[in-house]
């Protein structure tokens, strides 16, 4: 199973950034309507990033309408000139408009949210900052990580990170992110699937009521 994962990594890296560029271009046609559109956007969920880009679209032009975000705590405060909504009544005002999607954590469980809402067009950060940087920053990070896939150094070290993995169901999911990253189609992060818990395998971890896990992390 690994030396079938190395080839299959081995095999997206022979494609060209250009290839894959065109491809994710194809996937979202109606980009247009954020920067042409006359009726504005909205902004999901508020917090730092979407204060840099709300400041950001309204230097460009791009009329921000309004952000969302399920935190009450933040309901009816303002980002610049726009006030902060709940989900429902977001959904119920400005359901007809596109929404960014300004997290780059959590996008499956926040698009599915927005799309149960009502929302019909929905684009995330991270491929409007791969079209436009400038416009559509992303935290110092995730800036330009899509070409950063293409640098030999890095691919090198994609290889060598896939094998730490040591059962199939981690090879599978570290492939699928990767593909992902190069093509930014939500399909790809759906065959994601896990049998059960993420944590706590019963086999070998036995708890009381009394515990508290706290999850840091592992961010460099």
């Amino acid at each position: 199973m690994i030396n079938n994962v190395v080839e299959k990594i081995s095999n997206l890296f022979k494609n060209s950034k250009d290839y894959y560029a065109d491809k994710i271009k194809k996937i979202f046609t109606d980009f247009n309507i954020i920067t042409g559109g006359k009726s504005g956007v909205i902004i999901y969920p508020a917090g730092k990033k979407t204060e840099a880009l709300v400041e950001s679209l309204t230097k460009n032009s791009i009329a921000v309408v309004a952000v969302g975000d399920g935190n009450s705590a933040v309901w009816g405060n303002k980002i610049g000139s726009c006030r902060i909504f709940s989900p429902e009544e977001l959904s119920a005002k400005f359901s007809d408009l596109p929404v960014i999607v300004s997290s780059t954590d959590y996008r499956r469980e926040i698009t599915g949210s927005l799309k149960k809402a009502g929302f019909k067009t929905i684009f995330h950060i991270s491929f409007l900052n791969f079209i436009n940087p400038e416009i559509f920053p992303v935290f110092p990070e995730y800036h330009q990580r899509f070409y950063s896939l293409f640098n030999p150094a890095n691919q090198a070290e994609i290889i060598k990170l896939n094998s730490l993995w040591e059962d199939k169901k981690s090879q599978e999911v570290f492939l699928k992110i990767l593909q992902f990253r190069l093509g930014f189609d939500d399909a790809i992060l759906n065959e994601r699937k896990f049998s059960g818990d993420q944590y706590f395998e019963k086999k070998f971890m036995f708890f009381s009521d009394e515990e508290v896990f706290v999850d840091c992390g592992a961010f460099k």
